[in-house]
């Protein structure tokens, strides 16, 4: 048997006084009256008045000891009223508190797979999922929701705190439910018992994604600021050399020379020219500018001159570049476009296709001319985007795979298509390769109305 509650308790002591001083008024009352009895009528006389006299004394002795310990009773309950409000108060403003707080606070087990014990109301907004969902791992695991590049790292961080017994503090990706990925940080202790031992972890979670994206422009910024500064410089360097290729170019042009060298120069003079335009290109986009020449260009001649370029340079690495051009009745392939942007936007993205296939493959390269526009398609059979830059691909210092990439070149790539206009995106799945989706409308005679609508809403950086 468990000890007894408060209301036996105060029953027992109403009980065993009575008891006790039951028993000694029958013991000796019993003697008194048959000591100093005469007869039996006495005695029987005597007996009825002991017996509503213990009557009386008993409601008397009772009453007093039932009012004390009732007020007692009634004190207690009193506190227990109170402390229940406190409780009640409490709890309220704890709700208030998480229900206000730019993110959420959990409890977990002591476990990798992050087993949620408890999780305010918060998590919805931070990662889409209600505290059922987490706490019941109805979609998944918490852990689950944190991208693989990140797990491991937080997990040793967090495990090394836990042992050194001080607060924890980390900052890592997480998968929204909506898909997109969200930055969040993270602070939070273990929760010890009365030996100390580690019962479980105890913390807050948030949504950091604005203060990084913030950052990360801040950062952009500056590093535009240097680039703008060094690519100032390089075409300034460079200008003169060039002109010089180009001139022995010219030179060689006015002598005679057979049709085979005349278009290894016509390589040359172009490959020269790209050299400037890429320069040309980091510098506008470094400065904000976004001045386009339009003219007629025939997208089947220049994506032919893009393949023919490439396509055997691209052949001594394994890499087969293919070109299927297809267009509706009665359209023409003439778009009034920026010549030397567009060839570089393509150019840029066919490249990064071939950075790609690390041991060889296929480049695909497809396009569909309408009545109103061109859909212009890159496809490779490379190892696809990794998941944590795809939301970010064409964002400015974003790169992956390359050792001496600048990550500029997708941005400048979506810079140029959508100063046209167009639109850019793409499709990639991680082993099955990337294609790259180039939409380009045909501006006609709008072209320039259309730029400087473009323009105005582009952002300048200083």
């Amino acid at each position: 048997m468990g000890k007894p509650n408060a209301v036996t308790g105060y029953a027992l002591k109403i009980t065993i006084p009575y008891l006790l001083v039951s028993f000694l008024w029958i013991v000796f009352s019993d003697r008194f009256v048959e000591g100093i009895a005469v007869d039996k009528v006495a005695l029987s006389t005597m007996q009825t008045y002991k017996g509503w006299f213990f009557i009386t004394m008993s409601a008397l002795l009772v009453f007093v000891i039932s009012l004390r310990y009732l007020k007692e009773l009634q004190q207690a309950g009193q506190i227990l009223k109170q402390s229940q409000e406190v409780l009640s108060e409490t709890q309220r403003v704890m709700a208030t508190l998480y229900a206000n707080l730019p993110g959420f606070a959990y409890r977990r087990q002591l476990d990798r797979d992050w087993h949620m014990q408890f999780v305010s109301d918060g998590c919805f907004d931070t990662v889409g999922y209600t505290p059922h969902e987490l706490v019941n791992e109805v979609a998944a695991p918490y852990t689950d929701l944190i991208l693989d590049g990140d797990r491991e790292r937080i997990g040793d961080a967090i495990d090394t705190a836990v042992v050194d017994g001080s607060t924890y503090q980390v900052e890592y990706r997480v998968r929204h439910r909506d898909g997109s990925v969200r930055w969040v940080w993270e602070q939070g202790c273990g929760v010890y018992g009365e030996r100390g031992a580690l019962l479980a972890l105890e913390g807050f979670i948030t949504d950091i994604s604005e203060k990084k994206q913030l950052q990360e422009q801040l950062q952009a910024s500056a590093r535009l600021e240097h680039i703008g500064q060094a690519a100032s410089t390089i075409i300034h360097d460079l200008k003169n050399q060039m002109q010089v290729i180009l001139g022995n170019v010219e030179l060689l042009r006015l002598q005679p020379i057979p049709p085979k060298s005349s278009r290894h120069l016509d390589v040359i003079e172009n490959q020269v020219e790209v050299m400037l335009s890429c320069s040309r290109e980091m510098l506008d986009y470094a400065r904000g500018e976004n001045s386009l020449k339009f003219t007629p260009v025939d997208m089947r001649a220049l994506l032919r001159l893009l393949v023919d370029t490439y396509g055997p340079e691209f052949a001594k690495h394994g890499i087969d570049l293919t070109l299927e051009f297809r267009e509706e009745s009665d359209v023409s392939v003439m778009f009034d476009l920026d010549h030397d942007r567009i060839a570089r936007a393509l150019i840029n993205l066919i490249v990064n296709a071939r950075d790609a296939l690390k041991n060889g493959g296929e480049i695909a390269l497809r396009a569909h001319v309408g009545r109103d526009k061109i859909t212009i398609e890159i496809q490779d059979n490379g190892p696809g985007i990794p998941e944590e830059i795809q939301g970010r691909l064409f964002d400015a210092f974003v790169t992956h795979g390359k050792t001496g990439g600048t990550g500029l070149g997708l941005a400048i790539v979506r810079k140029i298509v959508e100063s046209h206009g167009g639109s850019i995106g793409y499709q990639s799945a991680l082993g099955a390769g990337t294609t790259f989706i180039v939409v380009l409308p045909r501006l006609g005679m709008a072209a320039p109305q259309r730029l400087q609508e473009v323009s105005e809403s582009v952002p300048v950086a200083n």
